[in-house]
This record gives structure tokens, C-alpha cells and sequence, in this order.
């Protein structure tokens, strides 16, 4: 937004019209200086989209005949040859050095240049099209759904290269060298060529997991201070830092968490070799022999300073590896298809120079395009390749990829470059930082949520964002920016963000060094700087997880923000002229230690997103919050608010409300202000998620109905909870109000996640049923322990998931659960993940007809004492390749599961037999003392034991030695001895590949049948 004159203060546009992106050209301002030549495409990004900045020309412009409606085929635009291209995307058209420049003038000259390309209209073909609710279609990867589990972090290279140096690798870190104390092995090689991916890889392998008592992953700051780092070390090692915060006490924090016990640290972008000598050696030499660190570097020089004893350097990939790898990013997955493109995509792979990163963003660009030879053609004809301007030739695959995007994703990627490349960015957070700063267009088919979540999915489809952590349905809940990537976005950028250049803006004196976004997260900053609260023009500041607090002229010298993020710092409290910031969009305080929000929240007219999660100490809210009508997301999730003086009825732009705690009306007019009646949801009729705590308190059926739930057509996520403490309490009234009031609770068809939590009714609502609720795909039904049977859950068509935990009351899952009392209805037709725990009384799973669950996946059970037997039937259940139990007391068996491939069996003292699984490659078990008979196993290559009751050798693994790949077992030292050479289990085991055994000390075993080798440090007495 354009900086207001100082001497008079205008209420800034709210509604639609804020987030709408008219057409423009990039800068209009004539005292801004002159932009680079750009490229056809980019101009025409520039003259499609309205700078961010400059919200209060939006409805001036509109009265320009192209700015209401016309796009522009960018082939024909007769701009400056491409090779000269580096684009400004996130500049302002006002962009005046000082706030307060002349709009008017702005005003006037984009207009004059909006006539001259009206002028040109039919040379260069303008059409015209009705503003956002018509805009071109969008080249995008294809959405391929994928299964749950099969992603990890640092996937994605094939070919035998990096098996290879894996395989060496996890040799090099697993066999015994003699050495006492700590190893250094280094990965060596410039960025984007694979070390973090084979790095995971090696981190992930059983071999290794298997032979380090520890594990850790430590992403190595690019800047850091000493005792943050050890900080870093020891809660990656899973310790507690809060013992003492001087470096001594951490050393003797890190040492003591290490002891004796055998471990593998992997420091990933190591930058400075002094991160080992000067910082982890001394509290890391004590510990336990063969101890491994495992540090990735871009330089030979850094592995020296390590003192690393092994360098793998890792090479490019060559043609064969190249073309795979270019083949799976792309998914071409029709062999006819990949003969056709090998020729064309072994030449994209070698122009990508071998670099795997650069290989599968380009991959990105041809998912968008139809697999054909002359299609692939194009994109290696194009000339983003030719691009100049590039510190390094292996941006320029990097360049192209970025120079395929739509102009509203381009902006989006740059904002990214914000965030340091080892912060994961949160999905939700991400987008809503777009929205705020107005990157995301407006379409009649969709909420501005929705097509801001399409952008970011579509940008980790074309990898130009990495998944960091994936939920239940493989979509990336965070995600990072890969350091090249990153290093390419800040050059586009070109001085529009600063993220962690505290040199050049706490120490440079430029005086024209004047970013509008910055980025400090984890900087140890005390106090904002004072160059920063000089900053006029600054419009988004990211403070998160530095010990910060708040002075009060922050928001008087800095109310030009729209976005601000000082979530998980030590702000405890917020002055009043927070009321100042009337431009802000994006507040953030969540796991802050404040303690009030002042009343001149009410100023904020433009605030859209306000996250105030787990803020343990705020317990009240004013009554300024009901004046944010263009508010949209008001997350309270794991904040306890006594006195909320607003009414959030008055909130009828809100697409998200997390914890609306419950009163009565009655409650609620005689002062109880911890929540609100439930009427006060009849108007949010926006709402796509929302939450719903203490359901108890509500007056009863009249109140529920008032809300009209099912009313609220735009609904795709629901929690409805009781609070957990009311369960002694109940009576049979109350149990029947709760019944009737959840019986009013009806969603809208369109539900699409819903959570039933602490619910003490004795029957489930009726609309728990595919006539209520036939687009459902996950299901959490938890401690609702009054409920003796279940609704046919089976006949819900769109089920991907279903979780149903600490319902003491169920002791029978038969045809009515199943939903097989309906003819010609398969049960959970498309059910992936299926988690049954803490059922306290179920007894028995009646048996599964053929056909039942055909897309099951996983199937996990805990905690239920009383079932004896799995169902009968599992073997029809041809999806199914992955069964979890644990605290299972009564299960006796495992049998006829025909395509299981991984079992894990974790205290289940009755199991004795597990057989007929054919598919069967993995065991994985704890206290399965009885457990004599494991036959018709044919496929099994790996079995791993964690035991420390275990005194000898389980028989039945004698049987299947010869065809086990791996056995990894965690016991006594007493066990150990009786493995030894010539020892009693030495017969059971001698005929495995390869054994590693470990006691939780630092004893250990390997051995390997060929070549033999036996390695041991056991003592034998």
C-alpha cells in the first residue's frame, strides 16, 4: 500500500478489493530508479499485476478500460531480448524512497501509460475478459494422490550412483574402526547436487539405524553463536537445555546426554569448519566406540578443517542416472511414453549439467506439459536458458523453471526467500502471508484460501519447494526452500527483502539500503535494532523464536506494516499504539508470553489473520477485536480465555475460528465472558474450519439449532468437543441434553474432516451417515465412552482415514459397524489408514467379507487388552501392507495376511504364532515372550528386536537364518555373550547375512557371513 501523507490519516480499503491484483505496469514512481530489462514474460507479469503496495490505486485504475479487464498474449510484447533478464516482482508501483509521496502523480502516470498500450491493442492482440472471475487457465502439474508413508525427507534420486555411495557410506560409518571417541566423515560437493539427499539416505538406512544406540540431524545455521548450537545438538539428541544456558553448562549438558552410548550426528551445510573443533568436540570426545559424525560442506577445505578421516565428494549424474531421474520427478510412467523422451530428456538432464536439484525442477516444468517428444522440444529450446546476469551457470535451469511461472506464483516463490533454507515454512501460515501481502488472485470459483493452498501445492509439485514434513495424505504441512533456490529467488528479488544480512543493515552504513521485508528468525535478538525501527518503508518484519521483547515505539515508527510475525518470542507485553498499524494484515504472537491484547486492536481495519496459539498467559481479550470485520482466521487453539468482551458474531468474514468455547446465553448475560452462546456462529456463514470446545455448557437443543451449521455451505473441517473433566459429573439429563444438542450439530454435506472428541452421549447423532455426510475423508471419534455401538461407518463412500481411540464402551465391531447389512455396498470403499486404540473392552472383530477395505493400507491397534483374535478375512484385504500393534495383552495371533510386507509387534506378551505371510519382508518387535512358530515366510529378509527381558535367542529365527538379509537386536550384554563365537545362540544366528547386536551400553556385535567378519568388544568372563 501506498504510504498516506503524514499529515492526514485515511481508513484503508477492506473487503474483496484488498486482495484484488489489477493490471499495471511494475513502477510508475519517477523518482524510483530504473528497473532492469526484463523479459517478455515478466513485463507481462508486471502489466497484469498491481504492485502489493499500492492497494489505494486499485479503485482509481479501475476506471481505465484495461484495467477492468484485458490480458495480453506476452509472445507478441516487442520488449528487450530475454537473455538480459532479471525480473523485479515484488517492487511497488509506488515505489517512492519516502512514505508520503505523491500518489496523484503516480496516479497520473500510470494512466498515461495504460492509454499507450490501448493504443496498441489490436497489434498486439488484447482480448478481453471479465477481471479475475475469467482469467486464463494455468499450466500446472498434474495432482497425483500418494499413498500415505511412502515419503521421507531427503527422497527422490534414483539410479545406482547414489546407491552405491550410500552403500559405502553406511559401510564406512557402521564398521568398526578401533578408534575411541568420535570420527569425522564428510559428503563434500557445490550445491544442489545431492548431499543432504545421500545423506538421508545413509541417515535412514536400517544398517545404521540399527547400529547407533543414537541418532541426530543438526541443519548447521548459517550463522550461529556457540552455545545455540549446542542448544541445537542437545534437543536433537532429545535433551533439556533449560538447566543452564552459559556454554559450560551446555558442554556438560551434551556430555552427560552422550555418556558411553554409541551415535551418529549428522551436521548437515556445515559453512565453518570451527563448528566441530571449537564448539562439539570436547563434550563429544568421551563418547561410546565407533561413535560417527557424518557432515555435509560444499568445500574440501571445510572437511579438513573437520579433521574428517573419510571424504566422499559427490560427482554429477551422468547420462543413464540423469534420464532416471528427470523420468520419475516428470512421472512419466508409460515405458512407450519414456522411449519416445529418453533422447530429449537425456539432453535436458546433461543441460541441467548433472545437478539433481536442477533436474527435477526442470522435471517441474515438463509435468506441465504433455509428455511428448516436441513438447519436452519447446521447453529445451526456450530461451530462459540464454539468460544473463546469473552469478552461476547452474542457476540457469533454476532460472528457467522460476521463468515458467504464472506471475502470481513468481511472486509467491520470492516471498519464500525470507525464510532461512533450514526454516520450515507451516502451509497454513505460509499462504496467509501471501493473501496479507495481496499475491493471491481473486476467482469466483473459490475462497482466496483455497487458491492460495493451490499455489503452494503447485510450487512443491515443481519442486522449487521442498516438503520438510507431510500429514496423513502426503501433503506437505511444511516445506523448505533449497539453499540455490533461495540464493536465485533474493537475486530476482533484488533488495526488496533482507533475510539474515544483519551486516548489511546493523553494520553497513548505507544509507540507501532500505528493504521492505525482513527476516531475523532464531537471531538471539534482545531488542529490535534501531536501523530497523528506521526503516519507514518497512511492510514485513519476521522476528519469530528470538528471547525479543517490545518497546513501545515499535508501532508508532513502524506503521506502514502489513505483516507481522513475533510468534515464539519472550514478548510478554504489547503496547497500546499496537492500534497505530492500521495497514497490518498478519499478526502472529502464538507461544508468546503475553498477557493481554490492548482495546486498540479495534483500529486495525485491515487485520485479516490474528494467531494467538498457546499463549499460556493470556487469558482475556478486549472487546476491540469484534470491530476486524474483514478478520478471517482467528486462531486460539491451546490459549485458555476466561473474558472474551467481544462478540465474534460481529466476525462475519471469518473462514476460520479455532476453540470457540461454549456459554450459555444465560451464562454469557450474566457476565460468564469465557465463551459465547453457540447463536453466535448463525452468521458466519464463511466459515471452512471451525472448532467447537465445551459443547456441555450450552443451554440445550435450542441453542444448537440457532447456529445453523448446516447452513454453512463453505464448512470443511468440523471438532466438536466436551470438556474432559465433565465425565464425573454426568447425569442422565445431562447425558440427554448433550445428545440432544450434538443431534443439532448436523454439518453440511460439503464436511470433509470431522472430530468428535469427549462426547458422553450414550448414542451417536444421526447424521453420522452418508446421507449426512457423503464427502467425509477423516474421521476422529476420541473418549466417547458412553456410545456401546457404532454407526455404519463402513457405508461412508469418500473415508480416508478413521481413528477411534479411548471408547471404553465398544466391545463389538461386526456388519453394523462395517455397514454390510446394505447390500451391494462394498465397506470403506476407499479407507487408507485404519487406527483402533485404547478400546478397554473390545472383545471381538467379526470377520471381514471379500472385498471389504480394498484400498487399506495401514492398519495400527493399541491398547486393546480383550480382542484375542484379528478378523477372519484379512487375506481378502489385498491393499493391506502394513499392521502395527503394541499393548495388545490377549492377541495370540497373526496369520493369512497375503500381502503384508511390514509387521510390528510391541508388547504383546500372548502372541505365539505369526505365519502365512507371504509378502512378509519385516519384523519388528518388543516383548513377544512367548513367540515360538513364525512360518510360511517366505519373503522375510529382516527381523529387529528391542528386549531387555530377552535372555536367549528366539528358536524360530534358526529356521529362516539363511534367507535373512539383517537381524538388529537391542538386549543385555548377557545376550550378547551367548551370540559370540562358540557361544549357545551362535548356531541360531551364524547362517544370517549380517548381525548387529547392541546392549544399552556400549557393548556391542557385527558380524557378517560373507565376508566373514565377527567385531566385538564384549568381555567375556
Amino acid at each position: 500500500m501506498c504510504a498516506p501523507r503524514r499529515t492526514r490519516r485515511t481508513r484503508p480499503p477492506t473487503g474483496a478489493g484488498s486482495w484484488r491484483a489489477a493490471a499495471g505496469p511494475g513502477s510508475s514512481s519517477s523518482r524510483s530508479p530504473s528497473p532492469s530489462p526484463i523479459t517478455r514474460q515478466d513485463r507481462h507479469c508486471r502489466f497484469n499485476y498491481f504492485s502489493t503496495n499500492c492497494d489505494a490505486i486499485t479503485a482509481l485504475a479501475s476506471s481505465v478500460p484495461v484495467a477492468a479487464g484485458l490480458s495480453i498474449d506476452p509472445a507478441l510484447l516487442p520488449f528487450p531480448d530475454r537473455r538480459q533478464a532479471l525480473p523485479r516482482l515484488l517492487s511497488s508501483c509506488c515505489d517512492a524512497d519516502v512514505p508520503g509521496g505523491d500518489v496523484a502523480a503516480d496516479i497520473r502516470s500510470l494512466n498515461r501509460k495504460l492509454q499507450v498500450i490501448l493504443k496498441e491493442k489490436s497489434r498486439l492482440q488484447l482480448r478481453s475478459f471479465l477481471g479475475d472471475h475469467h482469467a486464463a487457465p494455468v499450466r500446472s502439474a498434474p495432482r497425483l494422490r500418494q499413498a500415505p508413508g511412502t515419503w521421507a525427507p531427503g527422497s527422490g534420486i534414483v539410479g545406482s550412483r547414489i546407491e552405491d555411495d550410500a552403500a559405502g557410506l553406511v559401510r564406512q560409518l557402521t564398521e568398526a574402526d578401533g578408534q575411541a571417541g568420535c570420527a569425522v566423515v564428510a559428503i563434500i560437493g557445490p550445491d544442489g547436487i545431492g548431499k543432504t539427499t545421500l545423506a538421508a539416505k545413509v541417515y535412514g538406512s536400517e544398517r545404521v539405524r540399527r547400529s547407533f544406540a543414537a541418532r541426530s540431524w543438526v541443519r548447521v545455521p548459517r550463522e550461529y553463536t556457540e552455545a545455540g548450537l549446542l542448544s541445537q545438538v542437545i534437543d536433537s539428541f532429545g535433551g533439556d537445555t533449560t538447566g543452564g544456558e552459559s556454554f559450560a553448562d551446555l558442554e556438560r549438558t551434551l556430555a552427560r546426554l552422550v555418556g558411553k552410548r554409541r551415535f551418529l550426528l549428522v551436521l548437515d551445510d556445515v559453512r565453518h569448519g570451527g563448528v566441530w573443533e571449537d564448539v562439539l568436540r570436547r563434550p563429544l570426545e568421551g563418547a561410546g566406540r565407533g561413535s560417527k559424525v557424518l557432515a555435509t560442506a560444499r568445500h574440501g577445505s571445510i572437511a579438513r578443517e573437520l579433521g574428517a578421516g573419510h571424504v566422499h565428494r559427490v560427482k554429477r549424474l551422468g547420462a543413464d542416472d540423469g534420464w532416471l531421474l528427470l523420468r520419475a520427478a516428470a512421472r512419466v510412467v508409460d515405458e512407450a511414453a519414456a522411449a519416445e523422451l529418453k533422447d530429449v530428456g537425456e539432453r535436458v538432464a546433461e543441460k541441467c549439467g548433472g545437478v539433481p536439484l536442477a533436474i527435477k525442477a526442470v522435471a517441474g516444468v515438463l509435468r506441465t506439459r504433455e509428455a511428448s517428444a516436441g513438447e519436452w522440444a519447446e521447453v529445451l529450446a526456450s530461451p530462459a536458458w540464454l539468460v544473463k546476469g546469473l552469478p552461476e551457470d547452474a542457476m540457469k535451469p533454476l532460472y528457467l523453471c522460476y521463468d515458467d511461472l504464472p506471475c502470481h506464483f513468481k511472486q509467491c516463490f520470492l516471498y519464500c526467500s525470507l525464510f532461512p533454507s533450514d526454516y520450515a515454512m507451516d502451509r497454513r501460515v505460509l499462504v496467509q502471508q501471501w493473501i496479507a501481502e495481496g499475491f493471491v488472485q481473486i476467482r469466483a470459483d473459490a475462497g482466496v484460501e483455497e487458491v492460495a493452498e493451490e499455489y503452494y501445492d503447485e510450487l512443491v509439485r515443481r519442486h522449487l519447494l521442498q516438503p520438510a514434513e507431510e500429514d496423513e495424505h502426503g501433503v506437505a504441512a511444511r516445506c523448505t526452500v533449497h539453499d540455490m533456490l533461495r540464493a536465485l529467488a533474493h537475486l530476482l528479488a533484488q533488495g526488496e527483502g533482507l533475510t539474515g544480512d544483519s551486516y548489511r543493515l546493523l553494520v553497513d552504513s548505507d544509507a540507501s539500503f532500505a528493504p521492505r521485508r525482513i527476516s531475523f528468525p532464531r537471531r538471539n535478538l534482545a531488542v529490535i535494532p534501531e536501523k530497523i525501527l528506521k526503516l519507514e518503508g518497512l511492510r514485513t518484519l519476521f522476528l519469530q523464536k528470538n528471547p525479543l521483547t517490545i518497546e513501545g515505539s515499535i508501532f508508532t515508527r513502524l506503521e506502514h506494516l502489513k505483516v507481522l510475525d513475533l510468534s515464539e518470542t519472550e514478548v510478554e507485553l504489547i503496547p497500546d499504539n499496537l492500534g497505530n498499524l492500521v495497514y497490518l494484515r498478519f499478526l502472529n504472537l502464538s507461544h508468546t508470553r503475553i498477557q493481554a491484547i490492548p482495546e486498540s486492536i479495534g483500529n486495525l481495519w485491515s487485520l485479516k489473520f490474528l494467531l494467538l496459539r498457546g499463549c499460556k498467559s493470556l487469558h482475556t481479550l478486549p472487546k476491540g477485536i469484534e470491530h476486524l470485520r474483514g478478520l478471517r482466521d482467528l486462531d486460539l487453539a491451546g490459549t485458555v480465555i476466561d473474558d472474551a468482551a467481544f462478540r465474534v458474531g460481529h466476525l462475519r468474514s471469518l473462514t476460520s475460528l479455532r476453540c470457540f468455547a461454549v456459554t450459555s446465553k444465560e451464562a454469557r448475560a450474566a457476565q460468564d465472558r469465557s465463551g459465547w452462546p453457540l447463536d453466535e456462529l448463525k452468521n458466519l456463514s464463511q466459515l471452512r474450519t471451525l472448532h467447537i470446545q465445551k459443547l456441555e455448557k450450552a443451554a440445550g437443543r435450542s441453542e444448537a439449532t440457532e447456529m445453523s451449521l448446516a447452513a454453512k455451505k463453505g464448512l470443511r473441517e468440523l471438532e466438536l468437543s466436551c470438556s474432559g473433566t465433565v465425565r464425573p459429573l454426568q447425569t442422565p439429563e445431562l447425558v440427554r441434553k448433550i445428545e440432544d444438542i450434538f443431534e443439532e450439530m448436523n454439518p453440511p454435506l460439503c464436511l470433509e474432516s470431522l472430530k468428535l472428541v469427549n462426547y458422553f452421549g450414550t448414542r451417536f447423532p444421526r447424521w453420522l451417515s452418508v446421507t449426512f455426510l457423503p464427502n467425509l475423508r477423516d474421521l476422529d471419534i476420541v473418549k466417547c465412552n458412553l456410545c456401546q455401538s457404532f454407526p455404519p461407518l463402513g457405508r461412508l463412500p469418500e473415508l480416508r482415514s478413521l481413528y477411534i481411540a479411548d471408547s471404553s464402551a465398544l466391545n463389538d465391531i461386526g456388519a453394523e459397524f462395517m455397514g454390510t447389512n446394505h447390500p451391494h455396498q462394498v465397506p470403506f470403499p476407499k479407507l487408507e489408514n485404519l487406527h483402533l486404540q485404547g478400546l478397554q473392552q473390545l472383545t471381538t472383530w467379526r470377520d471381514i467379507e471379500p472385498g471389504a477395505f480394498p484400498s487399506l493400507q495401514v492398519l495400527q491397534l493399541e491398547s486393546c487388552p480383550k480382542l484375542q483374535h484379528l478378523p477372519a478375512g484379512l487375506i481378502h484385504v489385498t491393499s493391506l501392507t502394513v499392521l502395527r500393534i503394541a499393548d495388545m495383552a490377549s492377541l495370540k495371533a497373526v496369520n493369512d495376511i497375503a500381502t503384508l510386507r511390514e509387521l510390528s509387534a510391541w508388547n504383546t506378551p500372548s502372541l505365539k504364532r505369526i505365519s502365512n505371510l507371504p509378502s512378509l519382508e519385516d519384523i519388528n518387535m518388543c516383548h513377544c515372550p512367548v513367540l515360538e512358530i513364525v512360518e510360511n515366510v517366505d519373503g522375510l529378509r529382516t527381523v529387529h528386536i528391542f528386549d531387555h527381558d530377552l535372555q536367549e535367542m528366539p528358536i524360530w529365527i534358526e529356521a529362516h537364518a539363511s534367507k535373512l538379509q539383517s537381524l538388529n537386536f537391542t538386549s543385555t550384554v548377557g545376550l550378547l555373550k551367548r551370540c559370540l563365537v562358540d557361544g549357545p545362540d551362535w548356531p541360531v544366528i551364524k547362517d544370517i547375512k549380517e548381525v548387529h547386536g547392541y546392549s544399552t551400553g556400549s557393548s556391542y556385535i557385527y558380524y557378517t557371513r560373507s565376508p566373514y567378519i565377527f567385531q566385538s568388544n564384549v568381555l567375556v568372563t
